[in-house]
């Protein structure tokens, strides 16, 4: 790798890559095939729905309407990565002049940024916890 490449990907960036995105493709992987199956089973079980209980048919399809709106909702409130990025920066930055830092006693304030970027990171971790356990609340409860 050349100098400039070396210098501008820091081993934090690479540590959260491999970390977090590498999970996501990992996800995206296992879960591929349901993008092309789930829709074929939702027309099937409304046709079978509708074959042997007519209007009633309309509630489990409802609900399945209702949980697919609420997925799209699910992906866009959970931002931890992004948090998750902002403090590995930050301590990056930290880290590469800490000589700096050291020589104008700026370790309370860099303490105080950190400590409140990381009970951001901590608020949005118990949120998406709170969220998945409702999803699954919900997912389970369907069948």
């Amino acid at each position: 790798l050349s100098l400039y490449s070396m210098n501008s990907i820091t081993s934090g960036e690479i540590t959260n890559l491999l970390a977090n995105d590498a999970n996501q493709v990992q996800f995206v992987a296992v879960f591929f095939n349901h993008l092309w199956i789930a829709p074929i089973q939702v027309i099937l079980v409304i046709f079978v729905f509708w074959y042997f209980v007519k209007y009633i048919a309309f509630i489990a399809i409802g609900y399945t309407v209702f949980l697919l709106l609420i997925q799209p909702l699910y992906s866009r409130i959970t931002k931890i990565l992004q948090i998750t990025d902002e403090r590995l920066k930050i301590m990056s930055e930290i880290i590469k002049s800490m000589r700096i830092v050291k020589m104008y006693c700026w370790e309370t304030a860099f303490i105080h940024k950190i400590c409140l970027i990381r009970k951001r990171e901590i608020i949005q971790y118990t949120f998406y916890a709170i969220c998945d356990c409702i999803q699954l609340i919900f997912s389970y409860n369907y069948t």
